[in-house]
């Protein structure tokens, strides 16, 4: 599902295969109130008229943090604990290597949405490729992206979500309308 297109960063051979999947945009809505981030950033500086809400696995957040956020333990694979529409918008990234079900995560994002709320999904394929041929067949860069498929296929969770194109039917299935999908290539820095 890649478009071909490369983000330019200066010297660069390597790339990941990267996606987002969008059923609209948070600058689209008005005065959203509560925002649930999987892989928090700094989301709440760009909204601090909003609650946002980080999750993840263990306590491992900092404490310098603005006021309008707060984390909680919580797994994304288990029956979430939020209540039925109470977030207007949902920012999940990375999460590839850890989602068995990616219907069920998509099923519950629905459930805690608001009507009319937005989802986002950002996320990689975990193996390295280039399209000029300097990732060889059996490097170390390509070992590795092998490495993580049989993984991925041992333990039952896709390092190639992108590739396995995991995402669209599951946020379709759960009920979302209206995507919009960008595919592209991330270059990594080589000097």
């Amino acid at each position: 599902m890649t478009s071909g297109r490369e983000l330019d960063c200066g010297q660069c051979k390597y790339s990941t295969r990267v996606h987002t999947s969008v059923s609209g945009s948070l600058q689209d809505r008005q005065e959203p109130q509560h925002i649930l981030i999987q892989n928090t950033s700094d989301f709440a500086d760009q909204y601090p008229h909003v609650e946002v809400i980080g999750t993840d696995l263990s306590p491992i957040q900092p404490s310098w943090v603005p006021p309008n956020v707060r984390f909680e333990m919580e797994d994304a694979t288990q029956p979430w604990t939020f209540k039925e529409n109470s977030f207007d918008y949902i920012h999940m990234r990375y999460l590839f290597g850890s989602i068995s079900d990616w219907d069920r995560l998509f099923e519950q994002a629905y459930r805690a949405l608001k009507p009319g709320g937005w989802i986002e999904t950002f996320d990689a394929d975990a193996g390295l490729f280039s399209e000029d041929n300097t990732v060889a067949e059996n490097s170390a860069l390509d070992t590795w992206g092998k490495v993580f498929r049989e993984a991925g296929k041992k333990f039952g969770r896709t390092f190639y979500p992108i590739e396995e194109n995991v995402q669209v039917p599951g946020l379709e299935k759960a009920g979302f309308k209206n995507l919009d999908v960008w595919d592209f290539n991330v270059s990594w820095l080589c000097s």
